[in-house]
């Protein structure tokens, strides 16, 4: 008998090749598609209805030419509740959010995991360029083997059960193998197609115009806003502060004859500090909600490899417990910690954590 694996399927090339691969081997397959926001601009709604229904369609394309049962799964009321929100609410805080890290957290996984049970399915996979291994009596979510296209940074919340459960066929693969398949496959279109680098839910990728037309009432009370320098001058006007981010240096709009960059936000005032580059940099920074594959214990301090962001390498730092938070001490000083990333622990190309880093970011300890 066939063992059977429920697949996430997103249209694109990615989970399409998973199918393929995953019927190489020999499993039955039953294609899932999550519908996360709906298809229509309606109120209470902010995502392009063209994107979302084509992803849908694209799935149900594939599925059928594979002849992979498919299901349409609506879990747009939830989605909506929690990711959407969270991510509105963490501007409002003046932090930075990570939707796909928070996502693979509260909806992505558990929805899948759910949904492997209804369909009694033993395993779970996806597109995603990663692995999974096992070291000693522990599972480890491992980098993929394209470090370029490797998404283990926005996994570092798998659990061990759903580790257990989970199979990534595109981890052994590189981005242009896969393509190639999907050639060979007669998938040529898919093959050529360009991949989307925006958030799911903001079909243009600009959050700023995502939180005018989410909460226009509370852009509107919030309003404009001073730019502070690092010594506590007034140097001008900015448009609110949801609308910046650590470090950001484009679209600051203020001339001071030096490169500037968001050193600090201020929700309570309304207030952008400014400084030059060398003031971004932090030696440390506390990270919450945070999980270790391997227990960390009191007073214990261990060396580890933390990556901050995406696309910046991991760097060489410290780790050890302060009350509930993790501190991470660089080796160091870092450009741009931003509150409301991801901060994820790697051993070698093993992830052994991660957390958000907090508002605290900058403590010292």
């Amino acid at each position: 008998m066939k063992k059977r694996v429920l697949l996430g399927m997103s249209g694109g090339i990615d989970s399409s090749m998973a199918a393929c691969l995953l019927l190489r081997e020999g499993y039955e397959v039953i294609g899932i598609t999550l519908r996360m926001y709906n298809q229509n601009k309606e109120p209470g709604n902010f995502a392009d209805g063209k994107h979302a229904s084509d992803t849908i369609n694209e799935a149900k394309r594939v599925a059928e030419t594979l002849g992979v049962e498919h299901h349409d799964i609506d879990i747009r009321e939830e989605f909506n509740a929690t990711v959407i929100s969270h991510f509105i609410e963490e501007y409002l805080e003046g932090r930075t959010p990570n939707p796909c890290a928070f996502c693979n957290k509260t909806i992505k996984w558990p929805s899948l995991d759910n949904l492997a049970k209804k369909y009694e399915c033993e395993f779970i996979a996806t597109g995603h360029y990663a692995r999974i291994v096992k070291k000693g009596n522990k599972l480890y979510l491992q980098q993929g083997k394209d470090k370029k296209k490797d998404q283990s940074y926005f996994m570092w919340s798998l659990t061990q059960d759903l580790l257990s459960e989970i199979i990534f066929p595109l981890g052994e693969y590189t981005k242009t193998e896969i393509k190639d398949l999907a050639a060979k496959k007669g998938f040529n279109a898919l093959s050529q197609k360009k991949e989307s680098q925006e958030i799911c839910f903001i079909h243009d990728n600009d959050y700023r115009r995502f939180l005018k037309d989410a909460i226009p009432n509370e852009i509107k009370r919030i309003g404009k806003g001073n730019f502070i320098s690092m010594d506590n001058k007034i140097l001008g006007q900015h448009q609110g502060y949801p609308f910046y981010t650590i470090g950001q240096r484009k679209g600051l709009n203020i001339a001071l004859g030096k490169p500037a960059y968001v050193t600090e936000i201020d929700p309570v005032h309304n207030d952008i500090r400014i400084g030059e580059r060398q003031h971004t940099y932090k030696e440390s920074m506390l990270v919450k909600d945070w999980q270790l594959t391997d227990n960390l214990k009191e007073h214990e301090t261990r060396e580890i490899n933390v990556k901050v962001r995406y696309k910046s390498p991991a760097v060489k730092g410290t780790i050890s417990k302060y009350n509930t938070y993790l501190f991470i001490r660089f080796n160091e000083p870092l450009f741009a910690i931003t509150p409301g990333q991801s901060a994820v622990f790697y051993a070698g190309d093993l992830v052994i954590g991660g957390g958000v880093i907090t508002q605290e970011a900058e403590t010292g300890i």
